[in-house]
């Protein structure tokens, strides 16, 4: 049987998968869109959804990567002689901390949720804790 003639069964039961994945996160009244951060307020949103919500595992788990992601890029930044760091957290904080500051931020400001998602997260980071 020639390659592309193999592969085919496995293009359709990958897409089939697929598409069942889909229509049962659907079912659930969750989808990709969900999570769409085009400023602050959708990731406070995402960060903030009650756990009631068919779709709070889901949202947990992505405004902690969000918030990962930002803190690896800031190390990333800081790693090099040019930039010193904008944030200095103690050695014991954690990500659920910096989660944490972002929402008392974003209920303490809730003017600065119109901004980019990230934007807000170092403001609200760095008002929790300063460099000195």
């Amino acid at each position: 049987m020639p390659e592309a003639t193999r592969t085919l069964p496995s293009i359709v039961a990958g897409a089939l998968l697929l598409a069942s994945v889909a229509t049962a996160s659907a079912q659930r009244g969750f989808a990709l869109d969900d999570f769409t951060v085009d400023r602050g307020q959708d990731l406070f949103d995402i960060c903030t959804l009650d756990e009631g919500d068919p779709s709070y595992w889901e949202a947990q788990a992505f405004c902690f990567g969000y918030f990962q992601g930002g803190a690896d890029y800031h190390q990333a930044l800081v790693s090099g002689p040019q930039l010193g760091p904008l944030v200095c957290p103690p050695a014991s904080a954690t990500i659920r901390d910096a989660v944490a500051g972002f929402v008392a931020y974003g209920r303490a400001h809730p003017e600065a949720l119109d901004q980019a998602p990230m934007d807000v997260v170092f403001r609200a980071v760095t008002e929790l804790w300063p460099c000195p």
